[in-house]
């Protein structure tokens, strides 16, 4: 619904200002949403905040401020597709129709946003974790990232009290609803919720709710703390939480507890229950698979710079870019290091089982066991031979594996644990069929 968000602000903009509580006696109310499977919903969101970052630097008498701004606007609709036995949605449909985000670090200005293809995402819930994926494609882990931080509206449920209530009645936000407010583990602290007034707008009884505190707990920049305030309009008509304004600042701690940069900023939330959508509707949806599996989950790994493209199970990581290197680790120590190669550079399988058996004698390996080159695939064109050694004590299954295009080439070499093979095995197998070199 164009324009939601601007009548939102207009509504919510004053925050807790100017509020006299009305008079008791009134009929108590609940303020209670309830969710059902294929209940659809339209979404918009917009945040804005600024932080600076104390950086002490060793070589330097004075230290240096960094500051940062993020913005972001999202607009999608989704459909919920399974609940819990609490019955809030574990797994819902969306469908994004605008996805921005914008991070200003000094002059450099970098802008995030997920490819048209893969604007239709199914995010799954678990507890406090979301995971998307696209039935209709593999993402890219930014992509992942930006739908993770993003609210799981449900979850704002835990703001509504337990019992009905009448203006003037106060009680705290449960412990979900923190987590979501804040991406803080384990948060402590509370939310003090207060229903002020029911009003009129659009043609709709909506219930006001002012919300403040302060919540700490540890983040993804380390310990912080959050200040918050802020409200929310809730739907008497529609019995959901409609629309939100958050006013915020988030305090970073050091070691010893003391203030190691600040931020402020806003989010403004509108939300309102939709019958029908076309992209969500049975006939849209009808042969595709809403539940992950290991194809619908692979993550994509592309870079225009190396010429690089490749997809990889979300148990994998890519560690790192070097060079014309791409490190790609698993856990306990299970790993893969691809090069891109020109042509030319591209050696054969049996160039490269030779060049490796020389370095491994030069690392004292003591050779257990090895399979002969054999070709995986024609197009493009995949080789592999296998070392089984022990290093350093250690025993090792190494897989090579070499790639062939028209221009270009790469290898992969690649440790496994025995212990994790028989799940690894396949799963590098199926990085190398994947790659793309186009430089």
């Amino acid at each position: 619904m164009p324009g939601r968000v601007m009548v939102m602000l207009a509504l919510c903009g004053g925050l807790c200002g100017g509020w006299c509580p009305p008079a008791r006696g009134q009929t108590p109310i609940r303020l209670s949403e309830t969710f059902l499977d294929g209940q659809q919903f339209r979404v918009q969101s917009r945040m804005r905040g600024q932080s600076k970052l104390l950086l002490k630097l060793k070589d330097r008498k004075e230290d240096e401020t960094l500051t940062k701004t993020d913005e972001s606007a999202l607009d999608y609709v989704e459909r919920i597709l399974e609940r819990d036995a609490d019955g809030l949605p574990v797994r819902v449909l969306r469908w994004y129709d605008r996805v921005d985000f914008r991070r200003t670090v000094g002059p450099e200005v970098m802008e995030s946003t997920i490819r048209d293809s893969v604007r239709r995402l199914v995010v799954v819930r678990n507890g406090h974790l979301k995971a998307p994926f696209s039935p209709d494609g593999p993402m890219l882990l930014s992509e992942i990232e930006l739908v993770r931080v993003d609210l799981f509206t449900p979850l704002l449920r835990g703001l509504l009290p337990t019992a009905a209530v009448q203006p003037g009645d106060s009680w705290d936000a449960d412990g979900p609803s923190l987590r979501e407010l804040t991406d803080l583990e384990k948060p402590e602290g509370s939310l003090r919720c207060r229903f002020l007034e029911v009003r009129p707008e659009g043609g709709r009884r909506m219930a006001v709710v002012t919300f403040q505190g302060t919540i700490r707990g540890i983040g993804e920049d380390g310990p912080t703390r959050h200040e918050l305030d802020g409200r929310f309009f809730f739907d008497l008509d529609a019995s959901c939480l409609s629309l939100l304004s958050l006013r915020g600042k988030q305090i970073l701690l050091d070691e010893a507890g003391r203030e190691a940069g600040v931020g402020e900023g806003t989010l403004t939330l509108a939300r309102e229950p939709l019958s029908r959508h076309p992209k969500l509707s049975d006939e849209s949806i009808r042969g595709i698979s809403l539940r992950e599996d290991a194809d619908n989950t692979l993550l994509l790994f592309e870079d225009d710079d190396l010429g690089v493209r490749f997809l990889y199970p979300r148990r994998w990581r890519v560690h790192a870019k070097q060079g014309r290197q791409v490190m790609i680790d698993a856990d306990n120590g299970n790993g893969i290091l691809l090069t891109a190669l020109a042509s030319h550079d591209t050696p054969t399988a049996t160039q490269l089982a030779k060049e490796s058996s020389e370095f491994l004698k030069g690392q004292e390996a003591r050779l257990l066991g090895a399979t002969a080159p054999r070709r995986l695939q024609s197009n493009p064109e995949v080789e592999m031979f296998t070392f089984e050694v022990e290093m350093q004590k250690q025993r090792l299954i190494l897989d090579y594996f070499i790639v062939r295009h028209n221009k270009a080439g790469a290898t992969l070499a690649a440790r496994i644990v025995p212990q994790d093979a028989r799940e690894l095995r396949p799963e590098v197998e199926r990085i190398a069929r994947s790659v793309v070199v186009t430089k």
